[in-house]
């Protein structure tokens, strides 16, 4: 049972860490719609019939959209925030052939396969719809084993404690965005890029 000081930590941790890396999501989940206007006037009139004129965004949003639930996850899959997920191994490990001893620093790079098309059909193609109930964009390898194949937050017991916090707070800011205004992305700007710096966060302001 945690005491009051160590939920007081969490809950800290929960929002201000949430802000290094919910900004630069948003940023670039924004890029994306404004560089994909079809995606973002498909995204609009979701949101259009999911807020009434003048109400405040609700829950409804997060459990019924689906152009833009499946922009933060495609979002996340072109550009994702961290670089990789770290473990240290429990028991001795066999992988791929190779030996790997308890207590060994294992990184994953949980970003290798994001444009591989063994797992996302037209992998290049940005299509939020691909995490729609049909799954209609991932391969059957990748359905296999859907649970990870995009962990922006990590897996399991040590995934991300605001994960909930970050998905809700993404969809409807973006959602709030798409009902106010239309995005465009300049024709002579340079594309965003990513940069590191701690996290992947965008080479510059759009």
């Amino acid at each position: 049972k945690l005491n009051k000081k160590e939920i007081t930590t969490i809950m800290l941790s929960v929002h201000t860490d949430g802000l290094s890396t919910i900004v630069p999501s948003l940023l670039f989940n924004l890029y994306c719609l404004a560089i994909n206007p079809e995606i973002q006037e498909k995204a609009y009139q979701e949101v259009k019939k999911l807020i009434a004129e003048g109400a405040p965004a609700t829950k409804e949003i997060i459990s019924q959209s689906m152009w833009v639930s499946g922009t933060v996850k495609e979002t996340f899959r072109f550009f994702p925030i961290g670089t990789e997920i770290a473990r240290i191994l429990k028991k001795d490990l066999v992988l791929s052939g190779h030996n790997i001893p308890e207590g060994s620093n294992i990184h994953i790079n949980m970003n290798v396969h994001f444009f591989n098309e063994q797992y996302f059909r037209n992998a290049r193609v940005f299509n939020p719809v691909r995490w729609s109930e049909g799954l209609s964009g991932l391969s059957e390898d990748a359905k296999k084993v859907r649970k990870y194949v995009l962990m922006p937050f990590g897996a399991n017991i040590r995934s991300c404690a605001g994960r909930l916090l970050a998905d809700q707070d993404l969809i409807l800011m973006i959602s709030r965005v798409l009902y106010h205004y239309q995005l465009v992305y300049p024709e002579n700007e340079k594309p965003l890029q990513q940069m590191f710096n701690t996290l992947l966060v965008p080479d510059r302001n759009p």
